[in-house]
Order: structure tokens, then sequence, then C-alpha cells
């Protein structure tokens, strides 16, 4: 009769969607939070801008509709992060010249302590 009135009244919890996501971005901030990370002299910068404008287009489009997309939209662009801090190479002393030069003539360049 006990084990009975005790199932009766407890509660299941059903696993928690957002378990994996949270692993994710958590071990996506562990690198980039770490000694080598934000690295501002990696390559590709361009392509990794593109990546999380596009993220950021998702996030306006879906996240007015449903609020539980942005997770995972949040989650690619933590990502897309880590992966860019971990994979992109890094530019030789030229490529930062050039790039120091190119942004001067623009007149974008600011106190960076990349390029200066």
């Amino acid at each position: 009769m006990r084990k009975e009135r005790i199932e009766e009244w407890s509660t299941r919890l059903d696993p928690d969607p957002s378990l994996i996501l949270s692993v994710v971005m958590a071990a996506s901030l562990a690198v980039t939070w770490g000694d080598r990370a934000p690295r501002p002299n990696a390559r590709h910068h361009g392509v990794l801008s593109q990546a999380l404008q596009f993220c950021c287009i998702l996030i306006v489009l879906y996240g007015s509709v449903s609020l539980y997309r942005l997770n995972y939209f949040l989650a690619v662009a933590f990502v897309a992060i880590t992966l860019h801090q971990l994979l992109a190479g890094e530019m030789s002393p030229e490529e930062l010249e050039e790039r120091r030069k190119a942004l001067e003539k623009k007149g974008w360049l600011l106190s960076c302590p990349v390029y200066s």
C-alpha cells in the first residue's frame, strides 16, 4: 500500500532538451576563454563574420516565432568561433602589415595591439 501511494504522488521529470547544447556551449567557452584565445591575428575572419551574420539573421527570423530555437543558433555561433580559434592559421608578419596598411588607407585602423 505504501509503495502505491509513493508512485501515485511521484512526478517523473522529462530529460532536459538543452543538456547537449549546454555541454557544447560550455566546452566551447572553455576553449574560447583559454590562454591562447582570442587570437585576433588568425586568418579567415571574413568567413567567420559572414557565418555569424547568417546566425544573427536566423536568430532574428526564428527568435520572434519560437524561442526554443535560439539555443541551437547560439550553439552554432559558439562552435564556429571555437573552431575558428582552434583551426585557423596565424597571419604572417607580411600579411599583418598589408592588413594594417589597407585598414589605415580606409581610415578604419583604431588602436589595436595586433596592427600597431
